[in-house]
C-alpha cells in the first residue's frame, strides 16, 4: 500500500468517526488562516522594503558595460526597437539620444521592473512623506459651486496626517457645512500636488477642519520655477479691444514662462493682453513693458479678488536677458537658488 493510498484511508477513518468532520473542517481553515496571514505578512514586508528603499538617496547611477551585448532575447529585442522608434518620434529631445542608450535603459528598467510594485495604501502613504503638508505650509482651497471655481489661498494652522485646520473660509455663496467637497493643492519640493478633501467640522471662531487630501496626484509641473514678488502694481492693457481702460493688477509671482496676477476685475479669456510693471525695491529699477500673455488659469478668491495665471506669448532676447537679471535680484533677496536653462 502506497503512502498515498495509506493518507487517504486514514483521512476516511477520521471522518468517520464523531466529530471528525469538525476537526477536518477546523484544520482545513486554520491552514487557509495561516497561509493568509503567511502572504499578507509577506506582502507588508516587502512593501516595507520598497518604502526604505524610495526614502533613501539613490546615488548609484546605472552603467553598461563596455562591449555591451542585449539580454533581450530576439523577440523582446524587435518589441523594444519599436517602442524606441514611435517613443523618438514623439518626444524630440529623445531623437537626440542614441537608440543603444535607450536599449540600455530598458532592460534596466525591466529587470528592476518589481521595485514598481507597491500597494495604492503604501504609495498614498509614501507620498505624504515625499509631498507633505506641515504646519505654516500654503495650500489652496478649490471649491465648486454653479460651475465657478472659488480659491481659497490659506495657511495650515495646524497639519497632521488625518486633518488640516485653516482659518476661517469667507466669500462663497453657499453655507460651508461638514461633508462639503473640495480640493486641496499645495507645492512641495517643487512639485504641485493636488487631492481630494472634505469639510470635516466647523468651530464656532470658524476655524475650519479638512480631511487630509486622499489620491494625491502630482497635478502639475513646471518648466521654470515661479518666484515670488512683493505684490507689485501693475497695468494689464487689453491689445485688441479698442478703447479698453488698462486693468490695475499686482503681480504675485514671475517666471519664464509666466506670471500670476491678482485683480478686482474679471478679465475676458479669449483676449490677448500686456502687463507692464515696474518693481523700484532694488538698487537697479527694473521695469517691462511689453510681456504680452494670455489667460491660462483663472480663480475666484476670497471677497470677489480674481486671480489669474497669465502665460507669456512671445519673448524678445533682450526681454529675456532683464527677466534673467531680474530673477537673479530676486533669487538673492528670497535667498534661493534659480536656475535656468538658457
Amino acid at each position: 500500500m502506497d503512502s498515498y493510498t495509506s493518507f487517504v484511508q486514514s483521512v476516511q477513518t477520521a471522518l468517520s468517526t464523531p466529530g471528525g468532520l469538525l476537526v477536518f473542517l477546523i484544520t482545513l481553515v486554520s491552514m487557509f488562516v495561516f497561509f493568509l496571514i503567511l502572504f499578507y505578512v509577506q506582502r507588508a514586508y516587502q512593501n516595507h522594503l520598497n518604502e526604505k528603499r524610495i526614502m533613501e538617496p539613490q546615488d548609484a547611477v546605472f552603467k553598461a558595460p563596455p562591449g555591451h551585448i542585449s539580454e533581450f532575447n530576439p523577440a523582446q529585442k524587435r518589441i523594444i526597437t519599436n517602442m524606441i522608434s514611435d517613443f523618438k518620434n514623439m518626444e524630440m529631445i529623445a531623437s537626440a539620444i542614441p537608440s543603444s542608450v535607450l536599449e540600455r535603459y530598458s532592460e534596466y528598467f525591466y529587470q528592476r521592473l518589481n521595485e514598481l510594485r507597491i500597494s495604492d495604501t503604501a504609495a498614498q502613504r509614501l507620498t505624504k512623506k515625499i509631498y507633505p503638508i506641515n504646519d505654516d505650509s500654503k495650500i489652496e482651497i478649490e471649491i465648486l459651486e454653479n460651475n465657478r471655481l472659488y480659491v481659497f489661498e490659506k495657511p495650515a494652522l495646524q497639519a497632521n496626517d488625518k486633518n488640516i485646520i485653516v482659518s476661517k473660509i469667507t466669500g462663497i455663496p453657499i453655507p460651508l457645512k461638514k461633508g462639503v467637497p473640495l480640493n486641496i493643492c499645495y507645492t512641495s519640493n517643487n512639485m504641485f500636488i493636488c487631492g481630494k478633501s472634505s469639510v470635516v467640522n466647523i468651530y464656532v471662531d470658524g476655524r475650519t477642519v479638512l480631511s487630509y487630501p486622499k489620491n494625491l496626484k502630482i497635478s502639475q509641473q513646471r518648466l521654470y520655477s515661479r518666484i515670488p514678488v512683493d505684490n507689485i502694481p501693475g497695468l494689464l492693457f487689453a491689445l485688441y479691444s479698442e478703447g479698453a481702460s488698462p486693468v490695475q493688477v499686482t503681480v504675485e509671482d514671475i517666471s519664464l514662462e509666466g506670471a500670476r496676477i491678482r485683480s478686482s476685475t474679471g478679465l475676458k479669456k479669449k483676449e490677448t493682453y500686456r502687463l507692464d510693471f515696474t518693481d523700484m525695491t532694488f538698487e537697479k529699477m527694473y521695469a517691462f513693458e511689453n510681456l504680452e500673455c494670455v489667460i491660462s488659469k483663472s480663480f475666484i478668491l476670497e471677497g470677489g479678488i480674481f486671480d489669474y495665471g497669465m502665460s507669456f506669448i512671445y519673448l524678445d532676447l533682450q526681454t529675456r536677458k532683464n527677466l534673467y537679471d531680474y530673477f537673479q535680484a530676486l533669487a538673492l533677496r528670497t535667498q534661493k537658488d534659480v536656475i535656468y536653462e538658457t
